[in-house]
């Protein structure tokens, strides 16, 4: 598998017409902060003129409660719901460019990411509280593109496919699951 991956490299580098001397002799974007859809934030950090790494974080937190009241032919039934959860997720992008056209740079970009989901609900009477977490470890492989107008200011979207392996658990049950699917990101980059 990791001969596999090597020719890809070596040959996306040759389809592309990455010209190693030219792109050696240009100075690299400085340091940025990026702002992504899906939600996160991340800095950009330029290792050279062909690399750069990308760490990002994202972070939520949720909590709600709710009645239903239903009639029962007699006397109501009421059941009360509460809910608490908290979301982080970290990974990082490592972005190797390819080809350089003045202010847009084309990118591929392998990614891992992990992320951990906490859920505390409470239906009561009927069920009482359960304690639900989440833990997912994704990898990912995109091709990007990264455009640069103004010397602070960017913009970048990618593509690509990534596989997630997630495994939930709760108070008496535990579920693991394997996912591949597309990715598509998009966000803007403010360099400093």
């Amino acid at each position: 598998m990791r001969g596999s991956w090597t020719v890809l490299v070596f040959a996306a580098w040759i389809v592309l017409g990455v010209d190693v001397q030219v792109a050696l002799a240009q100075q690299p974007d400085p340091v940025g902060i990026t702002m992504g859809f899906p939600t996160s934030v991340g800095v950009l950090c330029p290792l050279g003129a062909h690399f750069a790494i990308r760490p990002e974080l994202s972070l939520s937190h949720t909590a709600g409660t709710s009645t239903l009241a239903l009639p029962g032919g007699g006397p109501s039934f009421a059941e009360s719901a509460s809910t608490d959860g908290t979301h982080l997720a970290a990974g990082v992008s490592a972005l190797v460019y390819v080809r350089r056209w003045d202010v847009l740079r084309a990118y591929i970009s392998p990614r891992f990411n992990y992320s951990r989901t906490t859920s505390n609900i409470n239906i009561a009477p009927a069920l009482g509280p359960t304690e639900l977490t989440v833990h997912e470890y994704s990898v990912a492989g995109s091709f990007g593109a990264q455009y640069s107008p103004v010397r602070h200011f960017g913009i970048f979207g990618e593509i690509g496919l990534q596989y997630t392996s997630s495994r939930t658990t709760s108070t008496d049950t535990a579920l693991h699951s394997h996912t591949i699917e597309t990715l598509s990101s998009a966000g803007v980059i403010f360099f400093f």
